[in-house]
């Protein structure tokens, strides 16, 4: 058994996450994933639990490149990280290829100065945007 008393997932059963409830095959379990409701054999993995998240670009202001900090789930099959201008335009997008921890650089090159967006985009969704400054 884990620390949490569950057992060692596999994908037999299932544990679905619905709002704060969630379901084991169609039957409600509970409201409360602190207390385990379930028989000790019965086996159980947490599906689409973990979401991307994207972190703020250091430095900001930057001059020459930044590094932009993101987390991508494993269960995310195309993730892109994508740079647009003020006025909505994509100057840049990244794929990543990478899951879990990821670090992108950012270069300055034949961007001008200004302000900029910055979006992770997981599987056709877009999660989270963020801004940078570029200052040459």
């Amino acid at each position: 058994m884990g620390m949490s008393g569950w057992e060692t997932p596999t994908p037999a059963h299932k544990l679905h996450v619905v709002g704060n409830s969630y379901l084991q095959g169609n039957s409600y379990v509970g409201s409360n994933l602190g207390i385990n409701t379930t028989a000790p054999s019965q086996r159980l993995h947490v599906v689409g639990t973990e979401t991307m998240k994207l972190y703020q670009n250091a430095p900001n202001p930057f001059n020459e490149r930044t590094t932009i900090k993101c987390y991508v789930p494993e269960r995310i099959q195309k993730a892109q990280l994508c740079v647009y201008t003020m006025q909505g335009v994509q100057v840049q997008c990244i794929t990543i290829t990478e899951r879990g921890n990821v670090e992108i650089q950012i270069e300055a090159g034949a961007l001008s100065s200004g302000i900029y967006s910055y979006v992770l985009i997981g599987d056709g969704t877009a999660s989270e945007a963020k801004q940078m400054i570029l200052t040459k």
